[in-house]
């Protein structure tokens, strides 16, 4: 360690290196401590997992480039984080004095322009807003308020919105009005330009008007909006920012309180929102959405004067900024909604896939939150994916008709498939629950869906006590595809995996064998119009052909549907379920095709790991490369396996998919299939590890995880269809790795070893340090 901090310290004196935002950052607080710098020192020595700090590389690997980043960050600080606060939509705050707005994200769709002739915010055909961009504005989305921040500052009046997109900053025009004396019934009924015709008196006198081309103070007396004051305002498209200090003798608000509204437009050709030329796409202090579409239908009404003006429209205490003043929202049980920072250069803005389905790129991203009633710490957490065509909140669009969630506890329950009827809404999940937007409809859980999976993971774990050994992963429909397919590639996360009518692809079955350590608790229909039965019952089968734990039911007369009271127990009892982070067996099959790795954007996506076997290279990189590795130094046991093939119902009297329930008599027939793995006596332990490996070049194997002992005399018996590399972690400095009684090579100071070995059977030895 001393010789890799020498180099660091010549390294940093020679180079001039730029500190980013926020490489080293490990706990997400743009702040690179002592001990995140040690981390990362430690992931070069080998001792850790890049993997474990998100503000270090994402692909594993660490140069030495990315250290002297994350060194300088520790020395000179990151650069700052442009929001402020926890990012939790439909929430204000006050952050170090500053009151802070955070908005809901792709939300930016203007009135709803039939709300006069009766729709409302369940209807599907015109429910929401009905804004849209112009076709010139690639991506659109250009007037998507993510957060807007109001403070005093030594000049006067601080303005800072924080946008989802922004890669013109010409585009967005940003107007801040004010009721200066806290009363509606003086000042302006609306804003100038009349794009809001509003329901109720705004009451607002004084207007801030943010755009590329400057600022504007506008007052409202004797029934005229008149310019008083310009300001300087920059755009900044690199963090999405449009900021502004308005001077002190245009706008003083004291310590006064104030009502404020705020909307979000574009600038066109002919005008803006200002001028009544564009509409007000966005508007900011509506909180408390439906958890359905992109949760603008409220905001929608508002803007089209079916709904009380007053409902948008924020109090600001100056007194409480003036003496830095420090509230988070309080959130209670049920459903919220959070945004997290993205690390990926996208291009931003909203695209389509070639089958219309939209794609969601810009750097903030919203994830739905359901906190149960009572949450234990540390909790149980499950991360739950949607279906085709849905997002976050799983609401259902065909096109652009709405047809809604059908989930529990849902405030929409409109729906088209009646099966979800004889259920009901009113039962909760079982957990602590996370639900990803997976930047898309319909990106199936690869590349950057994959990612946004990770990052939703992440987040929550930072704001939550979450039980590390008890977050499963579950999902419906392409959202239980999904499932099998990210279980499968990363079994080590979960500890269980519930695809709901979803099934495992065949081309990815054979990573199926990785789930060894993973229950797989699989649902469906028989009637399912989406997926055939053949395709959810071959999945199940290759389960039962591994030997492994799971359990599949069939139901009758049930479709494409995932909630149902004789479902629930299901959850249930999945909460209880723990990971096994160090097992005594691993099995590890690698498809590098099915690796990511965009060093444009930063996407590192690369599946050649689990538990304490990773780093696994295939031979031949168009096959797969297979490890099964057996640890007898940790807990073994014999095991009984017993196969389950049964058809059950409640027709007569209660039960769910788990057992008798009396509580549950919904006259319902199902099959279920799965294997029953009974423990039994502990199986001799030994400080050795046996290793099979087909189609490896090379993979690594830490010892310390496997519970072999160093310091005492090992075996190692190593069995390879062709010549391969084994790398050791966890050896003591200089210890011998022997082959035949010879050495075949020395740990190095990080106590780290390389064998090349030939094809067929190897036995390797530990000698004592």
């Amino acid at each position: 360690m001393r010789i890799l901090a020498a180099a660091l310290l010549v390294l940093l004196s020679t180079v001039n290196a730029h500190a980013q935002p926020c490489t080293g950052d490990c706990g997400g607080d743009f702040v690179v401590s002592v001990d995140e710098v040690v981390f990362g020192i430690n992931v070069a020595l080998g001792r850790s997992d890049a993997a474990e700090c998100a503000g270090l590389s994402g692909d594993g690997t660490l140069t030495i480039d990315v250290l002297i980043t994350a060194v300088l960050n520790a020395l000179n600080g990151c650069a700052s984080a442009p929001e402020l606060g926890e990012l939790i939509s439909g929430t204000a705050a006050y952050v170090n004095g500053t009151f802070v707005w955070t908005d809901y994200a792709y939300d930016d769709h203007g009135p709803n322009q039939t709300a006069a002739s009766g729709g409302d915010r369940t209807n599907s055909a015109l429910a929401g807003g009905d804004a849209v961009y112009p076709t010139e504005i690639a991506g659109g989305n250009a007037a998507d308020l993510i957060q807007l921040q109001i403070g005093l500052g030594a000049e006067g009046l601080t303005v800072r919105a924080l946008l989802e997109t922004l890669t013109d900053p010409s585009l967005p025009v940003l107007g801040v009005a004010f009721d200066t004396d806290a009363d509606p019934s003086t000042g302006a009924a609306t804003l100038p330009g009349g794009q809001w015709p509003v329901a109720g008196p705004l009451g607002v006198d004084t207007l801030l008007v943010l755009s590329a081309g400057g600022g504007e103070v506008q007052r409202f007396a004797a029934g005229t909006w008149t310019s008083t004051a310009q300001f300087a305002v920059a755009v900044d498209s690199a963090t999405n920012v449009i900021a502004a200090t308005v001077p002190r003798a245009a706008v003083d608000p004291g310590h006064a309180t104030w009502r404020a509204v705020a909307v979000a437009g574009i600038a066109g050709a002919g005008g803006s929102w200002l001028d009544g030329a564009a509409p007000i796409f966005d508007l900011a202090f509506v909180g408390h959405e439906l958890l359905i579409r992109w949760q603008e239908n409220e905001q929608a009404d508002i803007l089209a004067g079916v709904l009380d003006s007053n409902r948008a429209a924020a109090t600001i205490d100056f007194g409480r900024v003036a003496d830095g003043a420090n509230e988070a929202p309080e959130l209670g049980s049920g459903f919220h909604t959070f945004l997290y920072h993205s690390a990926l250069e996208l291009p931003e803005g909203v695209t389509t896939d070639p089958a219309g389905n939209r794609i969601y790129l810009g750097p903030y991203q919203p994830y739905a939150v359901y906190i149960p009633a009572e949450l234990s710490a540390p909790t149980p957490m499950a991360v739950f994916l949607h279906g085709l065509s849905q997002n976050h909140l799983g609401a259902v669009f065909v096109g652009d008709a709405y047809l809604g969630t059908g989930r529990a506890l849902s405030e929409d329950p409109f729906t088209l498939f009646p099966q979800f009827s004889q259920d009901g809404f009113d039962f909760p999940p079982a957990t602590l629950q996370v639900h990803p937007l997976a930047r898309g409809q319909a990106l199936g859980y690869r590349g950057i869906a994959h990612q946004d999976v990770l990052d939703v993971l992440a987040d929550a774990v930072r704001r939550f006590d979450v039980d590390p050994d008890r977050i499963s992963l579950q999902g419906a429909s392409m959202g239980g595809i999904g499932t099998y397919r990210m279980g499968a590639l990363e079994p080590d996360r979960w500890s269980a995996v519930v695809p709901l009518i979803g099934f495992q692809a065949t081309s990815l079955q054979p990573l199926s064998a990785n789930l060894l350590n993973v229950p797989v608790r699989q649902i469906n229909g028989v009637v399912d119009p989406l997926i055939p039965e053949v395709s959810a019952s071959a999945a199940a089968a290759r389960l039962d052909e591994l030997g492994y734990d799971y359990r599949y039911w069939l139901i009758e007369g049930r479709g494409h549907e995932a909630g149902g009271f004789i479902y629930d127990c299901v959850f249930g009892e999945v909460a209880t379920y723990r990971r096994t982070p160090n097992p005594a067996r691993v099995r590890y099959t690698v498809d590098a095709s099915l690796d990511e790795i965009d060093p444009l954007s930063g996407l590192a996506l690369r599946f050649d790991s689990a538990y304490w076997v990773s780093a696994i290279r295939p031979r031949d990189p168009q096959a797969l490369g297979t490890v099964e590795a057996t640890s007898l130094a940790l807990p073994r046991f014999e095991e009984t396996v017993t196969r389950i093939d049964e058809v059950r119902d409640n027709i007569a009297s209660g039960a769910d998919l788990c057992g008798p329930n009396p509580d549950v008599q919904t006259e319902e027939t199902w099959r279920e299939r799965g294997i029953d793995i009974a423990r039994g006596a502990a199986l001799p332990i030994a400080n050795a590890l046996d290793i099979d490996l087909t189609n490896v070049a090379a993979a690594r194997f830490d010892l310390a995880r496997a519970a072999i002992d160093s310091g005492a005399t090992g075996s190692l018996a190593v069995m390879s269809d062709g010549p391969t590399a084994i790398t050791l972690s966890g050896l003591r400095g200089g210890q011998s790795i022997l082959r035949g009684g010879t050495t075949a090579t020395v740990a190095s100071p990080r106590g780290i070893a390389t064998v090349d070995l030939p094809g067929g059977v190897s036995e390797l030895s530990l000698s004592p340090p």
